[in-house]
This record gives C-alpha cells, sequence and structure tokens, in this order.
C-alpha cells in the first residue's frame, strides 16, 4: 500500500520541480524583455540627446535589472561600469532640499508662508517683493536664472557670502511665473543649515580648520 503514495508523492515533487524550473524560466524570459526595452530606449535617448554614458535600473520587488552605457571617460575611452561609476547627482538634491524643509515645518521651525527674511542674517535676498519658501520651492521666487552659484571661484566663497555674490535679478513678480530656480534651491538649503544649526556647525569646524592651518609649526 505504500509503493502507490510514494510513487504520487514522487510525481508531485517531480511536477514541482519542472513547474519551478519553467517559471524560472519564464522570468528569466520576462527579464531579458524588459532589459531588452532598456537598451533600446537608452540607446534612443543617448543618440538624441548626445548623451556619453549613462546607467539605467529597474527594481520590482527582489529583481534588479542594472545596465550601463556609453563612456564614463571619453578621453580614456573607459565604459560605464553599472556597478562602479557615479554620476553627480545634480538637481536630485533639490528633493532632498524640500525633505529637509519639510521636517522642519512639521517640527514647527519654519513656516512656508513667512518671509524668508526671517531666516536668514547673513545673504541679502534681490528684490523689492516678500519671498516665501513655498514660493521657491514651487520655483517661484521670480528670479531670472543663473549659474553663477556653480562657478568654482564662487563655490570656494562661504556659503552666505557665495549666495550674496551669485544672486540674480528679480524679473518676475513673486509666484506669477514658474521658472526654474537654482539659487532659490540653494537658498532654501542654506536656510535649513541655519535653522537646524548644522551650518553653525560647520562654521566651526571649518574655523578650527583653518586655525589649525594658519598655526606656525615648531620643532
Amino acid at each position: 500500500m505504500r509503493r502507490p503514495f510514494r510513487r504520487s508523492m514522487a510525481s508531485v515533487v517531480a511536477a514541482l520541480a519542472l513547474w519551478l524550473v519553467a517559471a524560472a524560466a519564464a522570468f528569466a524570459d520576462e527579464d531579458a524583455e524588459i532589459a531588452a526595452r532598456l537598451d533600446a530606449l537608452a540607446g534612443a535617448v543617448m543618440v538624441s540627446d548626445q548623451v556619453p554614458g549613462a546607467i539605467g535600473a529597474i527594481v520590482s520587488g527582489d529583481t534588479v535589472i542594472l545596465r550601463g552605457y556609453g563612456l564614463s571617460d571619453i578621453a580614456a575611452g573607459t565604459p560605464v561600469d553599472p556597478r562602479d561609476t557615479r554620476f553627480e547627482i545634480g538637481s536630485i538634491t533639490k528633493l532632498f532640499t524640500w525633505i529637509a524643509v519639510m521636517m522642519l515645518v512639521e517640527e514647527g521651525r519654519l513656516d512656508l508662508e513667512a518671509d524668508v527674511t526671517r531666516y536668514l542674517s547673513d545673504v541679502e535676498v534681490t528684490g523689492g517683493a516678500p519671498l516665501t519658501l513655498a514660493q521657491l520651492m514651487s520655483h517661484r521666487g521670480g528670479f531670472e536664472e543663473s549659474y553663477a552659484i556653480f562657478d568654482p571661484a564662487v563655490a570656494a566663497l562661504p556659503r552666505a557670502e557665495a549666495l550674496s555674490v551669485a544672486a540674480p535679478d528679480q524679473v518676475f513678480p513673486r509666484g506669477a511665473v514658474t521658472s526654474c530656480s537654482n539659487l532659490g534651491a540653494a537658498l532654501a538649503g542654506h536656510i535649513v543649515g541655519e535653522v537646524s544649526g548644522h551650518a553653525s556647525a560647520a562654521r566651526r569646524h571649518r574655523h578650527r580648520g583653518d586655525r589649525a592651518l594658519a598655526r606656525p609649526r615648531t620643532g
């Protein structure tokens, strides 16, 4: 009486094993198809926008499809390695800035509708009308776009001084026109640093380092 049971169990195990193999093959085929679509999309964008190098990733549950395209160093002909090549995250830092602003809003330390001069003691805000964090976060501060903040000489200055030197003119009424503003995001980040206390801590650390560099060596 035991043999039929053993044979039936063996059949179930074999069927289950076959199903798992077939499912794995199906998932592999699906991953390969998705990867092929990603390759095609990346290839088209790189050609149309003249992108020298890029990394693409698709994440679904525990499945990660990671692909590298083009070159990380054109002169050396170094290909992009999706696991080792690093890119500057650029404007993604704006997202972190807005999150930090909202964390301080939740703590009651920032007011989105207050004039930002309430939080600034060392930066002059261009324009005559009040400016709010809500306007900065929606890119409606009215600033003329400028890339002066990225100038190496300006970037080397203390943050407050850099913001003042790079400050563009106000060319639109506050809140009237949506126009991307890197200076606006940098100003919001400076406010976060000042209100949270991180900016003053960084200044103290920098000043200690300056004094250590200036101290004459003996012996």
